[in-house]
This record gives structure tokens, sequence and C-alpha cells, in this order.
């Protein structure tokens, strides 16, 4: 009797080693996955920055800002100033040219002279 008792030791004692070695292995596992999570996280963190000079989405935000101008310039020259054409060249030009209302030079073809019934000879 005295020797199964030994027996049921010695087999529990090799459960308790196989569950402590599975234990430190499940540990060492979870530690190797949080540690390349965070380096991950790290490496996507560090190598994605967004700069506003580089156009990243196809012109949508240049032709954004294009067409933004072109509203200003309605508001700020009425029937004056041909809203439309200038979204138009907006579309055609992706926005890589963006009104500037100041510059007279440039919204030329934008600008047209309105002639009332009046101001006929």
């Amino acid at each position: 009797m005295a020797m199964a008792m030994a027996a049921e030791t010695l087999g529990s004692g090799d459960l308790n080693v196989r569950a402590d070695e599975k234990r430190e292995s499940d540990t060492l596992k979870m530690f190797a996955a949080k540690l390349l999570l965070v380096a991950s996280l790290i490496a996507i963190g560090t190598s994605v920055t967004a700069t506003p000079q580089i156009d990243i989405l196809g012109g949508y935000e240049l032709f954004g800002l294009c067409v933004n101008n072109c509203a200003q310039c309605k508001k700020l020259y009425g029937e004056y100033f041909e809203g439309q054409r200038c979204a138009e060249s907006c579309i055609k030009y992706r926005g890589k040219t963006i009104p500037d209302c100041e510059d007279t030079a440039y919204i030329a073809p934008f600008l047209n002279t309105l002639l009332s019934p009046k101001s006929v000879f």
C-alpha cells in the first residue's frame, strides 16, 4: 500500500510539473505575442505620417480646395464670375490649379462682362 501511495505521489508530481511547464509556455507565448503587437504598432506609427504636400488621395484634398475657392470667388464677384466653368476646370485639371480670387490674371477666364439692356449702345 505504501508503494501505491508513492506511485500516486510521483504521478501527481509529474502532472504538477507538466502543468507548470504548460503555464510557463503559455506565459512565454503571451509575452511574445504582446511584444510582437507593440513592435508592430511602433513600426506602423513611425512609418506612416500624413503630410499635406503629398497627394495621397489622388487629388481629393486639392480638388476640394479648388472647388471651395471657386465658390469663394463666386460669392465675391457674384454674376460676373462663372463658378461652373471654374469648377469644371477643377475637375479637368484634378485640382492642380487652385483659383486665387485676388489674382485677376488667373481668374480672367472665369470673369464675364454682363451687358444689361441699358448699357447697350
